[in-house]
This record gives C-alpha cells, sequence and structure tokens, in this order.
C-alpha cells in the first residue's frame, strides 16, 4: 500500500450551531450575534449540537462546570462534530476570542518548566525553554515574539510557576470590584499585592494565535482553591489575548510529549479541534489522563504559517509483523491508518518502534489510537523530521513483554529460594543486584507508549537482567551439585512446615500407580513446595507448586536398568513450563549416592544444557550416562531444571546388576 501524503494548510469548517443555555442577557445577546454573524441556528442544549461540524458554546465563565465540559467533550469524541467553548471575564472578553482574527507573524514557543535537559526543535522560528530558561525576564523578552504559546508547567489557577517567579493571572485590564466573590489572597482592596517572592509576568499583557496550557492549573475559577467566581485566574488570562487555548477544566499531570505533539500538530496546519482531539486521544491511549482538554475558541483556528508535509507511506507485513516505511520525509508528522485486522490488540494500546539504527538515538514519539475500524498512528519529533527513509514495526504488545514478567516472576522465585535457604551469600547477593537492576525499568517501560527508540532501552536492561539470572541460576547450580545425600527436601524442611498430604490427580509417570504429595510452606506462605512419592518408584519429584498451574516435573524418557555395566547410554531429560510466561532453564543430572566417591554429576555428558522453553512448552535435552565405572546397585538419577530461579526435580532409578 503506497500512500502519498500532503496534508490540509487550512481546512474551512461550516458552523451549524451555537449553543446558549444562561439566563444572563448579555450572553445570549452575543450567542445571538454569533449564529447571525454565522447563519447558524441558536440553540439551548447540548443535544441539539450539530454531530457532523463545528458547534460553539457561548457561556459566562462562572457557569462553566465540569459536566457539561466532559459532555462537550464526548460530543467530539463520538461524533465528527466540534465544538469550541466561547467565554471570558465579561462578555466583552468573550466577544473579542470570536473575533479574533488569527496575524501568525512570529516565533512559536515552548515552555518546559519542569524539564532540566536542553531540547532542540530543529526549526529556526521556534525554540523550547527548559527550566534554566523559563524566567520572567527571558519570558518577557520572547513572549513578543511568539504567535504561539506551549507551557508545561506546575501552578495554580491564578498563576504558574517560573524557574524565578511566575505567570501571573491578575487582570490588568479590568476592575476587579466589578464582580462578585471573595478576592484571593493576592488582591487588596481591588490592588494587586502578591505575597510572593519572584517576579511576575502578567499574563494577560501577551497575544497569541494559539495557546497550548498543559497544566495542573484548570480553566475553571470554581476550582480555584482560593474561591469561586474570581478573575484572577492565568488560563483567563492568557485566553484574553489569544484565538485559541487548548487546555484542560481539571488538573493533571503533562508530559513532555505532549508539548512534542502539539507543536507538531500546529506547525502541519491541524485546527485547533483537530489537535485537541488528537492530543485527547493520545493523552487516553498512553494511560497519561482520560480526555483532558477542551478548545477555548473557535475550533477551526488554525496557524497562519502552516508547513506542508511530504512523505510516502508502505505497509507491509515481515514475519507475522506489520512494517512501516515511510521515504522522502519533510514533514512535522506522518499521519497514517492502518486497519484493526492487522492486530489482535487489549484495551487497544498499540506501540511503534523504529527500526532504523542510523536514528536510535533520535527524538522520535509516536501517538496510536482507534478510529473505527481503524488504528490512527502519528509519527513526530520536536521539529521538522527530513530523512530519507525510516522504517517501523507496528505492534499490539510492548517489546519483550513476555521477557519482562519471566524478569519479574525470577525475582519473586528467588526470593523464595532464599527463603527457604538455597541461595548462599553470593548468590542472595547477585539477587539484590538483580532486583536493583529491575528498579529502573517501569520508566522505560512506560516510555515505549510514546517514544520509538524506547524499546532499545528496555532491551539492554532485559538483557542485563537475564544475565544475572543465568549467573544466580548457575550459582544454584552449583550448589545442588554439591549437596550430599538425602532428598531435597532435607534441605528446605527445617524452613518450612508441612500444610497438606494428598493424593496427586495424575498417577506415577514410570509405573502408574498413585503418587501421593506432601505439602511443604515456608511460614509466611510465600514459598510452596510439593513432594511426590510413588510405592513402587519411591521419591519422584520435588517441585515448586503455584495457584492455577498444573504439576510438572522433570522425566527420564528411557528405561534405566541393565544387567551390569554397558557404558555409556543415552537418555532425554523432558519438562513442559507449567507458567504463562517463558522459562529460562538449565537442564542437568546429578546421580544420588552415598558414596561420595560417586555422588555427583561426573558420570554424565554433558554437564547441563541451557533451553528457552516457551509458555505451556515442552522441550526435551539429551545427556550420555557412562555406566563403565559404576558398582553394582540402584542409583536414583535426580533430573533437575533450574529455570527462572526455581528447582524443579525429577527422580528415576537407575539399576545396574541383579538387585
Amino acid at each position: 500500500m503506497l500512500t502519498t501524503f500532503f496534508l490540509p494548510i487550512i481546512v474551512l469548517c461550516f458552523i451549524m450551531a451555537v449553543i446558549c443555555s444562561t439566563e444572563r442577557s448579555e450572553y445570549r445577546s452575543l450567542a445571538a450575534d454569533i449564529a447571525d454573524d454565522r447563519d447558524d441556528k441558536l440553540v439551548e442544549t447540548l443535544d441539539e449540537l450539530s454531530a457532523t461540524t463545528d458547534n460553539l458554546f457561548v457561556c459566562p465563565v462562572a457557569e462553566l462546570n465540569e459536566s457539561e465540559l466532559l459532555d462537550i467533550q464526548q460530543h467530539t469524541l463520538e461524533t465528527e462534530g466540534d465544538v469550541g467553548i466561547i467565554t471570558g471575564r465579561t462578555v466583552e472578553e468573550a466577544r473579542e476570542l470570536y473575533e479574533y482574527e488569527v496575524e501568525g507573524d512570529g516565533d512559536h514557543g515552548i515552555v518546559l518548566r519542569i524539564e532540566n535537559q536542553l531540547i532542540h526543535t530543529y526549526d529556526d522560528d521556534s525554540e523550547v525553554l527548559v527550566r534554566e530558561d523559563a524566567t520572567a525576564d527571558r519570558l518577557e523578552d520572547r513572549f513578543e515574539e511568539y504567535s504561539s504559546l506551549s507551557m508545561l508547567t506546575n501552578g495554580r489557577t491564578i498563576h504558574s510557576f517560573l524557574t524565578d517567579g511566575y505567570l501571573c493571572g491578575f487582570p490588568t485590564a479590568v476592575d476587579i470590584e466589578s464582580f462578585d466573590g471573595p478576592q484571593p489572597h493576592c488582591v487588596t482592596d481591588g490592588e494587586q499585592d502578591c505575597p510572593l517572592d519572584g517576579t511576575l509576568v502578567m499574563a494577560d499583557e501577551w497575544s497569541f494565535d494559539n495557546v497550548f496550557l498543559n497544566s495542573c492549573s484548570p480553566m475553571i475559577p470554581a476550582n480555584n482553591m482560593e474561591g469561586t467566581g474570581l478573575p484572577v485566574h492565568v488560563g483567563l488570562s492568557l485566553l484574553q489575548g489569544s484565538g485559541a487555548v487548548i487546555a484542560g477544566y481539571r488538573p493533571y499531570d503533562g508530559k513532555n510529549q505532549e508539548m512534542a505533539l502539539h507543536y507538531a500538530l500546529l506547525r502541519a496546519g491541524y485546527t485547533a479541534a483537530e489537535r485537541c482531539e488528537v492530543l485527547n486521544r493520545n493523552a487516553h491511549a498512553g494511560s497519561v489522563k482520560s480526555y483532558p482538554f477542551c478548545v477555548f475558541g473557535r475550533p477551526e483556528i488554525t496557524t497562519a504559517r502552516p508547513v506542508e508535509q511530504q512523505y510516502e507511506a508502505t505497509v507491509t507485513t515481515e514475519d507475522g509483523r506489520c512494517i512501516l516505511s515511510v521515504t522522502d520525509i519533510d514533514c512535522n508528522v506522518i499521519d497514517v491508518s492502518l486497519n484493526q485486522d492487522r492486530f489482535d490488540a487489549e484495551e487497544g494500546k498499540y506501540y511503534v518502534r523504529n527500526l532504523t539504527d542510523e536514528h536510535a538515538d533520535a527524538p522520535l514519539f509516536f501517538t496510536a489510537f482507534e478510529e473505527g475500524e481503524m488504528v490512527r498512528i502519528l509519527l513526530y519529533s520536536w521539529g521538522t523530521i527530513q530523512t530519507d527513509h525510516l522504517r517501523f514495526v507496528v505492534d499490539d504488545v510492548p517489546y519483550s513483554g513476555n521477557d519482562l514478567t519471566a524478569i519479574y516472576q525470577a525475582v519473586e522465585n528467588g526470593r523464595g529460594l532464599g527463603e527457604i535457604g538455597f541461595l548462599d551469600r553470593k548468590a542472595k547477593g547477585q539477587l539484590e543486584n538483580l532486583e536493583n537492576q529491575i528498579a529502573g525499568f517501569t520508566d522505560d517501560l512506560t516510555a515505549q507508549r510514546s517514544r520509538m527508540n524506547a524499546y532499545r532501552d528496555v532491551r539492554r536492561r532485559v538483557e542485563t537482567a537475564l544475565d544475572s539470572i543465568d549467573r544466580i541460576q548457575q550459582r544454584i547450580r552449583e550448589k545442588l551439585t554439591e549437596r550430599g545425600p538425602g532428598f531435597l527436601s532435607g534441605e528446605y524442611t527445617n524452613r518450612t512446615i508441612p500444610s497438606d498430604v494428598f493424593e496427586a490427580e495424575e498417577p506415577c509417570e514410570y509405573c502408574g500407580r498413585p503418587v501421593f504429595v506432601k505439602r511443604f510452606r515456608n511460614l509466611r506462605g510465600s514459598v510452596t513446595r510439593d513432594r511426590g512419592m510413588c510405592p513402587r518408584c519411591l521419591n519422584i519429584f520435588d517441585i515448586p507448586r503455584f495457584e492455577e498451574t498444573d504439576t510438572s516435573y522433570p522425566t527420564v524418557d528411557r528405561e534405566l536398568l541393565f544387567d551390569s555395566s554397558v557404558g555409556e547410554v543415552e537418555f532425554d531429560v523432558t519438562f513442559e513450563n507449567p507458567h504463562d510466561v517463558p522459562l529460562r532453564a538449565t537442564y542437568f543430572p546429578w546421580l544420588h549416592s552415598d558414596d561420595d566417591a560417586i555422588r555427583g554429576t561426573d558420570w554424565f555428558e554433558p554437564k547441563s544444557i541451557d533451553l528457552r522453553l516457551d509458555p505451556n512448552e515442552r522441550r526435551t535435552a539429551s545427556f550420555v550416562v557412562d555406566t563403565s565405572d559404576l558398582p553394582t546397585g540402584e542409583y536414583p538419577v535426580y533430573a533437575y531444571v533450574v529455570g527462572n530461579l526455581d528447582i524443579y526435580l525429577g527422580v528415576k532409578t537407575m539399576v545396574i546388576g541383579h538387585i
């Protein structure tokens, strides 16, 4: 499938409805004027909004509430109709918001007040100000040059934090005393009286075509902790001089990638309504927050200088994977849609991974979400993407999901082995190092939801953790091969208590007789092991027991009965992974004997075999036992499988000579 994309520069929308439910006459008059100006119908309920085109919701800011805004969001998400909110501190501000004309002869500014690392946009007419640059003086110096402003910052409704001051919501052009309600602590007798240390930047002294306010400062004054119905509000101050503000109506945490996404969409010419919808779906799909944003202003507002988007995309299937190849790239956003039937996604989660190694360190981001029968995927960066070729895999599972689960399972198993005495001091130290290694997994796993190269960090962590597991399992194998005679349960009976005895559901693998199980648990109940005894074959297994898994133990797949020494004999050890995660396993046989000179692994070749078992997979390892120098007698062959830091033991008796 080959598609060439030229994203639209400006999309003209026809407003079909203006809604106004307030009783305040001045706003009803404004709504009527707007409806006449746009030749639209004036309605009073959200049910009457157009489901196919743009709408305006005219309302005094004091009457905005979360329920109505949530209904507006649902309308935009469930239909093709968009809604812009026309409001302000006064009806005059609301009218100016509606009448705003995009000027656009300026730069694009992105303020990341909580980011410490420098970020570049690669575009001459834009900049990213991180913590050290997000100062009051720098912003006052740059605000005049911006046609768009995107801010990710902490704050409250009355102000947003800067590095050395505050972006202040105090209105400089209206009379505070003309508003009802108590004044906040920063106002005394209608005059600004800020008690905080730091330089103030007045938010309503600047004008921007487009604003993205990604902050814990909601747009609804009723959420102000200082009171209700107050005009000291940073969001309303930004709205007062802007064409459109995309912001939330409830507190939430923002992410840097959201700022890059908005910037890319804005440069590409997406309208305020289109940007808001993508930002909402991105936030929900990435489990950042649930549809947080609304458009304040006309929904068709866009940038006056959109950039043509050019690229060619090809979608293929290789080895069962969905591969997206993009060539001739000169754009801010790669926007493609794929059929959902390519995937088997749970809960609508999708992941995009960059396969182009020469761009392994590039800040490449994605968002992916379902739209009808399609999966929409948008790829973007901090600025214009210019390259000949990029290659991606689109997946419905994160990278190494099964391996990660297996690693966490191994850590839990390892803790259990330590509690019942199978880990010496060295192994315990290795396990502690492993726990430290996986402590940072969560950040990289979360990053996979938006960063196309994050899987590389996950891969490195997985490889390091698996190497650590291998070293611990080697130490466990050494301990098992060096142990003395006796049942394996003798190693842990002083750290556990017998908790149950019962007949196993399955008969003996070797003779078909009933198997009787004795169950042991440690005092915390975190470790459970079953020892199985057959009336004829005696001790046949000693294994960990997990809820919702079948009994599985290693078996020796041939008879080991010989009239006399026969030299080298080949036999197989078979084991089925009882878990729904992969098992990183080491198979090794061990000869039990009361004679120190006989007991051990010297009789077998190879000494051990490493295998990886997929969930519920059965695999076999072949060994050779050399009976040439073994005297007549019975020798229990202990078939061990050490996997994911747990010990599985199956036993079969080898007989040499007539006993």
